[in-house]
């Protein structure tokens, strides 16, 4: 098991180093796999309205057989910097792909300071000094925007202005 890293660009693309993060990764398995083809095929009977028939079923296990998994499961499902500079990693869940509610934060050194759990569904899209937007689709696949609070805690207070700012 090993830390995944981020290589860490500025606006104009010049790599300005690398990020070693304190974060599980585990490697994948055969339940992984297995995990993969129950959604694509829940996946598959929602969007057709209904279950699929088995030989579709057979036909995703044998594509995910002829398919090569990769050696680790990713660590996250989606990646956000904030206003402030902080780094918003949001954990991984299989099988479904839509991401996990919780957030774990980190400085820009790495250093991790806490987990944001978000509501199921919820979709970030900006996280700014004091509030979280996204969108957050219902089970009946309807889509709101919201815009969630964000209490830092005393933070900015602790914290200098990002660059261009003040």
């Amino acid at each position: 098991m090993t830390s995944p890293c981020l290589r860490i660009f500025d606006r104009t693309g010049t790599a300005r180093g690398e990020l070693s993060l304190d974060i599980p990764v585990d490697r994948t398995t055969e339940a992984h796999r297995e995990q993969w083809v129950e959604a694509t095929a829940a996946q598959g009977g929602r969007a057709m309205g209904g279950a699929i028939v088995p030989e579709a079923v057979r036909m995703i296990e044998v594509m995910a057989e002829a398919v090569g998994m990769a050696e680790r499961v990713p660590f996250a499902n989606d990646l956000i910097v904030d206003d402030l500079g902080y780094m918003w990693i949001q954990s991984w869940q299989l099988p479904d792909g839509s991401g996990s509610p919780e957030w774990r934060v980190f400085t820009e050194t790495g250093r991790e300071i806490g987990t944001v759990q978000l509501p199921e569904g919820f979709r970030v899209l900006v996280i700014a000094t004091d509030a979280i937007t996204g969108v957050r689709t219902d089970e009946l696949g309807r889509q709101f925007v919201q815009v969630h609070a964000l209490d830092r805690r005393g933070d900015l207070e602790s914290r200098p202005p990002p660059p261009g700012c003040g």
